[in-house]
């Protein structure tokens, strides 16, 4: 049928054709009887002085193209304040040479047309010296460069390169490369068909970056006119144009001859060895033998056009069809002509028996287009009827839900109160065996149904004021202790100060954070989960938001991550057997992420375990209540002018406590054991002129304030606060009647400063029982004492962190060690503790600032350049460690290394 079809179409347009050839054929007879028309005067303005660049123009004057056309042309050069666009525009000249650039100046409004790209790439590049120090753009910022007018294209592949172009020292282009063969600059823009020639006469070495090697490739030197001179005189353009492409075929295919004629007639500013390179260039950047000559592809104009509007070169929103020109051919036939004609007369006749036959195809055609509408209208009638079922299937869903749920709420609460019963340990077994079994119930009939509306497209999201910090709070009390349970730590960064009141849906918001942190835990058999939130960026009226959840458990399958948040999947059978649930919960979770205008992924976690994490971009709260109350969060953000001593803490609670504490300035102190605690405290004690330790310390020390421990390593302290985290309070009791306050965690913000905050002094911490002062070693004289060093560690990998701390803690090394997870967290750290940083032990591969250019900030700062700073590495290959000690570090240890190297390194520096 289809074929039937096209077989009509192509012979009516082979009859249509015949009768048309008929007509222009007798229109087009007498135009040899005219005249030639006398020479029109015509001037094509060059881009830039007379080189093999222009050759084919040469020779279409010197071989007569241009008066075989009608043309008496001008060849105009240009100089350095040319501007070739302007020139063709005005009328100054008729015809123009330019660049990729003319795209640029059509989106300006300026009314040109472009008639033939001659060469096919552009010679455009960026040349420095190779002694210069450049070994990539990347380099570029800060030198001395010069750079010509219509070189668009090169700023664009410096700024896909993230290279701000304000870095850039910008010299006015003097177009003389002594200029960079001096070293008075250190780049220039330049042609790959030119200035190289010039370089390696001057025995200069030298290195090209070119757009082309970012995928850049637009095209060359283009002809041009204004789209004033086509509309009025459309004939002589196209003839025009036809000569000059004649001519530049003549010029490539007898480049001898045409450097003989530029040096003779034009210019002799170069030799011949400089226009013979220069045509060998030219050849390649045109490639005859590939492409036909002055062939021009929308498409790629249209891909220059999105770069250009990538990089906001030109204005978006142009309309391309007025920039191309269409050549619009007359029909002139030769006299052979005539015998065609009467073979398509015959051809006409044949045709009319053809379509005899095809009038009989088309009423098959009619029976069969009939029978393709029934059809048609019973996919629509089973399309309905599918559209029916499933609008049934989640009424169904909704309905059993609801059904299923009334009794669940009966048993759950029965369940409740037997609990609270006192009942054999047997039974209180059973208890909590059926109470695990109706939780995992009502989450599975809630997945079920989210997962219903989400796909019928009836979930709608909430528009809810909230704080961030409270929503956290709020799902690790409710998480923590099914941690706890499994005996896991669980933690929680948010950034501090905590972010203004935000606005969207609090529960659908909780429910993923559930779903991800409750899988992490459920898939974790030993370790740590935790929950990093960051602010990916803050604009006027938006926070983008990301939250990751790391654990330690059983980690991804690569294959497997594209389908984990597809419904019903697990990793593998093994681990939904081993594991249970539904599948459901990452599926949700996506969707709702989904609604929100985020994004999820998942990937797995190099040294063990996964990372699951989300972005959205939530408003802030615009009312003017919440206006203020973020404002005076901001303002009353606790400042703690204390010192803080943490001991006994693991990892990750260390890592939150401490970043809660400097946010609020306090200074703090790590202990390692609880001998330098109690040493410490002696040193306050003398300091003060305290001879004794007794009851009345209290009074003669402002406290080396309060610390904060674990549970399970309670400090016998002035003042000390007390971690317990959720779930474990009852085993605490002992400390909160010893008169320790007591602290739960996972603590989230200014919650946990608020224990720190100035109260009266009834509700300060309380002191600890007087009849454990005697453990402070009262009696140590001052001459034994050994003065403390602190040591940072520049590290983001936290097992590598978890290692050196455990090392170190075993050395007798007089060093109180401190972390930093990256180079900016370090300088951080020495903004406000480089007096008493003695040594530093720095990675080098780390994100946001690695150790190469965080050393470079240590030794340009006054401050800090005398603090030896040690490379940490991995990188072990031969000459790594003269690299390092080249670029300032004072000493080198390769991973892995044994206890007794970094003692040995240590000692060195105690």
């Amino acid at each position: 049928m289809g074929f039937m079809r096209r077989f009509c179409f192509q012979q009516a347009h082979l009859l249509s054709l015949f009768f048309i050839l008929l007509l222009l054929l007798w229109a087009g007879l007498p135009s040899a009887t005219f005249a030639q028309s006398p020479l029109t005067p015509a001037t094509l303005q060059l881009k830039w002085k007379h080189q093999f660049q222009f050759a084919g123009y040469y020779a279409a004057v010197q071989q007569g193209y241009y008066r075989e056309a009608g043309f008496e042309v001008t060849l105009k050069e240009a100089n350095v304040d040319t501007d070739v666009v302007a020139e063709v525009i005005s009328g100054e000249a008729n015809f123009g040479v330019g660049t990729s650039e003319l795209i640029i100046s059509y989106a300006q409004g300026k009314p040109i047309l472009i008639l033939a790209p001659i060469f096919q790439h552009s010679p455009l590049m960026m040349l420095v010296r190779a002694d210069a120090g450049i070994d990539s753009v990347h380099d570029l910022p800060g030198k001395q460069v010069m750079i010509e007018p219509q070189s668009a294209q090169l700023l664009a592949y410096f700024l896909s390169e993230g290279i701000a172009l304000n870095t850039l020292q910008y010299r006015s282009h003097s177009f003389e490369i002594k200029d960079l063969i001096t070293g008075r600059i250190d780049g220039l823009s330049a042609y790959v068909s030119d200035e190289p020639f010039l370089m390696e006469a001057a025995n200069i070495p030298y290195s090209m970056f070119t757009p082309r090697s970012n995928g850049m490739d637009f095209y060359g030197d283009t002809l041009f006119t204004s789209q004033a001179y086509f509309e009025q005189f459309p004939e002589q353009v196209k003839a025009f144009r036809k000569a000059s492409l004649k001519g530049w075929k003549y010029a490539l295919s007898h480049q001898e001859e045409i450097i003989q004629l530029i040096r003779e007639h034009y210019s002799i500013r170069k030799s011949e060895a400089h226009l013979r390179d220069e045509a060998t260039h030219t050849f390649k950047m045109i490639r005859p033998d590939f492409v036909e000559l002055g062939y021009s592809k929308p498409g790629r104009w249209l891909r220059i056009q999105e770069v250009y509007q990538k990089y906001n070169l030109m204005p978006k929103e142009v309309s391309l069809e007025p920039f191309f020109y269409v050549e619009q051919e007359k029909l002139d036939l030769p006299k052979w002509a005539y015998f065609l004609l009467i073979f398509l007369g015959g051809l006409a006749s044949f045709l009319s028996f053809i379509l005899v036959i095809i009038s009989f195809f088309n009423r098959k055609l009619r029976h069969e287009v009939q029978e393709r509408e029934q059809i048609e209208k019973a996919l629509i009638i089973s399309r309905n009827d599918l559209e029916q079922a499933n609008k049934a299937k989640r009424n169904f869903l909704a309905h059993m839900s609801h059904e299923i749920r009334t009794p669940m709420n009966g048993l759950v609460s029965m369940l409740a109160l037997l609990k609270q019963a006192p009942l054999a340990p047997k039974e209180k077994k059973y208890v909590e065996i059926a109470n695990t079994s109706t939780g995992l119930l009502l989450s599975l009939v809630g997945d079920i149904l989210d997962f219903s509306r989400i796909e019928a497209g009836k979930l709608e999201l909430e528009k809810d004021v909230f704080c961030l910090s409270t929503v956290v709070k709020e799902i690790l009390g409710v998480l923590a202790i099914q941690a706890h349970d499994k005996g896991l730590g669980l933690h929680a960064f948010l950034p501090v100060p905590s972010p203004p009141l935000l606005v969207g849906d609090r529960t659908r918001l909780q429910q993923i954070l559930i779903n991800l942190l409750g899988n992490a835990i459920k898939f974790t058999q030993s370790g740590d989960v935790c929950l990093d939130i960051r602010i990916a960026s803050a604009l006027s009226n938006n926070s983008d938001i990301v939250f990751e959840i790391n654990d330690t458990g059983v980690g991804i399958a690569e294959e497997r991550i594209a389908e984990l948040f597809e419904p019903f999947q697990q990793q593998d059978a093994s681990i939904s057997r081993r594991f249970g649930g539904s599948g459901l919960g990452l599926a949700i979770s996506s969707q709702l992420v989904a609604l929100m205008d985020g994004e999820i992924w998942a990937k797995a976690r190099p040294e063990g375990g996964s990372t699951f994490g989300f972005k959205v971009r939530l408003p802030r709260a615009r009312d003017a209540k919440a206006a203020h109350e973020a404002s005076e969060t901001a303002k009353t953000w606790p400042h703690l002018e204390q010192k803080i001593g943490l001991y006994g803490l693991d990892l990750f609670t260390h890592r939150l406590i401490e970043n809660l504490l400097l946010s609020a300035q306090a200074k703090v102190i790590v202990f390692k054991q609880f001998s330098d605690f109690a040493d410490a405290l002696q040193k306050e004690a003398i300091d003060k002129g305290v001879t004794s330790l007794n009851t009345d310390l209290s009074q003669a020390l402002s406290p080396l304030s309060v610390t904060v421990s674990s549970a399970a390593h309670p400090t016998y302290f002035q003042h000390c606060l007390v971690l317990v985290p959720v779930g474990q309070e009852q085993e605490a009791l002992i400390y909160e009647e010893a008169g320790f306050p007591l602290c739960s965690y996972p603590v989230v913000g200014e919650d946990f400063l608020s224990y720190f905050m100035p109260r009266s002094p009834e509700t300060l911490l309380p002191s600890a029982p007087q009849t454990v002062l005697p453990r402070l070693h009262s009696q140590a004289p001052l001459a034994q004492e050994q003065t403390m060093q602190t040591l940072l560690l520049v590290e983001d990998n936290l097992i590598n962190q978890a290692v050196a701390r455990a090392i170190i803690e075993k050395m007798l090394l007089p060093f109180v060690l401190k972390i930093a997870n990256d180079g900016q967290e370090a300088l951080e750290i020495l903004k406000m503790h480089s007096a008493e940083v003695s040594l530093i032990l720095m990675d080098l591969q780390m994100p946001i600032m690695d150790g190469f250019e965080t050393l470079k900030r240590i030794l340009d700062h006054e401050d800090w350049s005398g603090i030896p700073v040690i490379a940490v590495t991995a990188q072990a290959l031969q000459g790594d460690r003269d690299q390092c000690l080249a670029a300032g570090f004072r000493d080198y240890l390769s991973k892995p290394f044994v206890p007794e190297q970094l003692e040995d390194l240590l000692r060195k520096y105690a």
